[in-house]
């Protein structure tokens, strides 16, 4: 270290040597220049050697303090290392002032359910670039993992984004290693973040961390003071599978004009959306699902073992023709529909299984078709035609937006199996008007109130009413 200290200080007179012949040879310059340039000239040149000489002293002082803070950091290097810190994720509690900012007031919170879930010793970390020691170390090592796992994204790239101070991190720990991270931007004002970069180690990705990393992040979403229920990314092919397990989906119901001009765009990628919803509980989602399953299974069980006795019976097989029509038998009776069949009509609850033949089904759908010809005509009909899905607020209040122009489609692809189906989805869009526009709004008077009691009149002429059991 003595060596290296002479050698430096060496270096520096040898530095200081030359600029101050550098400096002589300059004012040799000068004074020869001055004798040729007039009072006007000399004025302006003193300004420019004031300017220059400013100049100067700004950057001497500038690079004795990152000097300073080099060594202080050296110093500071060693105790940081000894202190054994347990980490734990951080929860960002955002408060608003008087102007409409926000402040985040960071407190830490023990890990809790994630440990005892998978019976791993899996622990995140919530980092934002605040300039310190420790979160720079973390999202250096995240930086590392992106590294490794994206290897087809520029390196600056993701140093660019990962150190960005309106970015955020959630880290996953096994130990004092970090294993994988999920590096985000969100947008308050908008109401969603933009994810930017996933990635596990190698050896950890058939293990579920990348699901239960997901998971976290959702739930420390949920227990903000400020939360925001939607995830907007772009994957490539090889991750949309990934993302769809973990709830994204590729039909985005936020509209465009929120985050058309916030996010980044990528070239063969798919833009995919994640709403979260305020009453799952995410880490322990999966033991949930494992429940619910097996109380589905074992209510099927029940019911099996309860209607046992007329499933019992062995019944001959159906007789097809030539045409593939069916027959209960050889000159037997037509199966029109799956309750003609021997042996269904003992089931306890038939609509289960109502499923229409391909004739009766087209019949159906040509009275669907009527209904909907002669209601599509009406002057009331008009604000029905296309949807206003658009308009703001709109999916605020209304939760299953519907118009005549989805309705047609359906009825063309067959959607409509029963004819309460097709009820159905006429009595949501008269409500969805009635609930946007209030009851007694000119909208639900003049056009919701009249069309409903016309398709209620056509409705009972082809004996496809009463209405809908609530």
């Amino acid at each position: 270290q003595q060596e290296e200290n002479e050698k430096e200080e060496e270096e520096e007179e040898k530095k200081m040597e030359d600029e101050e012949k550098e400096e002589q040879i300059e004012e040799q310059e000068k004074e020869k220049e001055e004798d040729k340039m007039t009072d006007e000239d000399k004025m302006e040149k003193e300004e420019e050697n004031k300017e220059e000489e400013i100049e100067r002293k700004r950057k001497r002082e500038e690079d004795e303090n990152t000097k300073k803070e080099e060594e202080e950091l050296k110093q500071l290097e060693p105790e940081k290392v000894k202190k054994k810190k347990e980490i734990t994720i951080q929860v960002d509690e955002t408060k608003f002032n008087d102007q409409g900012y926000y402040t985040e007031i960071i407190k830490e919170k023990p890990l809790g359910p994630y440990e005892q879930q998978e019976g791993s010793n899996i622990v995140f970390k919530h980092v934002v670039n605040d300039g310190k020691f420790d979160s720079l170390v973390a999202l250096n090592a995240v930086k590392a993992i992106y590294g490794r796992q994206l290897p087809n994204m520029p390196k600056d790239y993701i140093a660019q984004l990962v150190f960005d101070p309106t970015h955020e991190s959630h880290i996953a720990y096994i130990g004092k290693n970090p294993v994988g991270g999920i590096t985000y931007k969100p947008f308050r004002e908008r109401g969603f973040n933009e994810i930017a970069f996933v990635a596990v180690d190698a050896s950890y990705q058939i293990k579920g961390c990348g699901t239960l990393m997901m998971n976290a992040l959702k739930d420390y979403e949920q227990n903000r003071s400020n939360p925001m229920y939607r995830f907007l990314t772009f994957a490539d092919n090889s991750a949309v599978r990934f993302f769809k397990k973990q709830g994204f989906s590729t039909d985005v119901t936020m509209r465009k004009d929120r985050y058309d001009s916030y996010i980044k765009y990528y070239t063969e990628v798919t833009l995919m959306e994640c709403c979260i919803r305020p009453d799952v509980n995410y880490p322990t989602v999966r033991k949930q699902m494992k429940e619910k399953q097996q109380q589905v299974l074992q209510r099927i069980n029940d019911i099996v073992n309860k209607q046992r006795g007329p499933f019992e019976k062995i019944y001959p097989g159906l007789y097809f023709t030539d045409k593939n029509v069916m027959y209960t038998k050889k000159g037997g009776s037509r199966v029109w529909e799956l309750l003609d069949t021997p042996g269904l009509s003992n089931v306890a609850n038939k609509d289960l299984i109502h499923t229409p033949s391909e004739e009766r089904r087209d019949t159906q759908r040509g009275i669907f078709r009527m209904i909907f010809n002669s209601l599509h005509k009406r002057v009331e009909a008009k604000i029905f035609h296309t949807s206003v899905a658009d308009i703001d607020g709109y999916s605020d209040i209304v939760t299953d937006p519907i118009d005549m122009s989805i309705i047609d489609k359906r009825i063309s692809s067959g959607f409509y199996r029963t004819d309460k189906m097709f009820q159905a989805d006429f009595e949501l869009m008269f409500e969805n008007c009635r609930q946007f526009n209030g009851k007694n709004s000119k909208f639900a008077k003049n056009h919701a109130d009249k069309l409903h009691q016309s398709f209620e009149n056509l409705m009972r002429r082809h004996g496809l009413w009463p209405k809908l059991k609530k």
